[in-house]
């Protein structure tokens, strides 16, 4: 839950099909307005019935795709047996967060 009480469940998650092993913590949202800090808190109760709390703050970025820098050419007409070389313009990451690869199809 966030720490102000209410359901995070579409930002955060845990992931654990076994207790006694290890458990993750999700975090993934495409909500514009949780860019900022998140506080989030996880609480449980041990063993022994005492309540466990862990609090996270959880920075959020805006992120977008990385774009080319120039309109590519997608169109072409070929003739059969024809071949054509095309070097992809360069690519930039607005907020310079992502590793950017281009993959074709």
């Amino acid at each position: 839950m966030f720490q102000n009480g209410t359901s995070c469940s579409k930002f955060a998650w845990l992931d654990s099909g076994d207790f006694n092993r290890d458990t993750t913590l999700w975090v993934q949202t495409d909500e514009e307005n949780l860019v900022g800090t998140q506080r989030t808190v996880i609480r449980g109760c041990d063993n022994m019935g005492k309540l466990l709390e862990i609090n996270f703050y959880v920075n959020v970025t805006s992120n977008s795709a990385p774009e080319f820098t120039e309109d590519i050419q997608t169109q072409w007409n070929l003739n059969v047996g024809d071949n054509i070389n095309y070097k992809l313009p360069p690519f930039k990451d607005p907020e310079g967060n992502d590793v950017g690869e281009v993959y074709i199809n």
